[in-house]
């Protein structure tokens, strides 16, 4: 792969990991500005954070950026393994599904 293309996909991929992250915590703290608390399954019962309802508002708002940026990065990701699969004939996205070694 071209440096530049290589750059692009692990700083792609330091991003998704990023917001893997970033968006449960922005919900966790946007949805204890409504002084909810988060119900994980039935199991188990996380308490509501003391945040003020302004500081949620704007969390919420982050929430949902991160949101939208990890359902693009999704798709240039998707997009990506077809790009490796059609245009360059490679094995990158054999790989990815754990058929073949690049």
């Amino acid at each position: 792969m071209p440096p530049l293309v290589a750059l692009l996909a692990k700083a792609g991929h330091l991003a998704i990991y990023l917001l893997i992250v970033l968006l449960p915590i922005c919900g966790y703290v946007a949805v204890s500005g409504k002084g909810l608390p988060i119900d994980l399954l039935g199991l188990l019962e996380i308490p509501p954070l003391p945040v003020s309802t302004q500081v949620a508002k704007l969390v919420k708002e982050l929430h949902e950026w991160f949101g939208n940026a990890m359902v693009a990065l999704v798709a240039l990701h998707v997009a990506g393994a077809i790009f490796h699969a059609v245009v360059l004939k490679d094995k990158v996205l054999h790989a990815m599904l754990g058929r073949a070694t690049v």
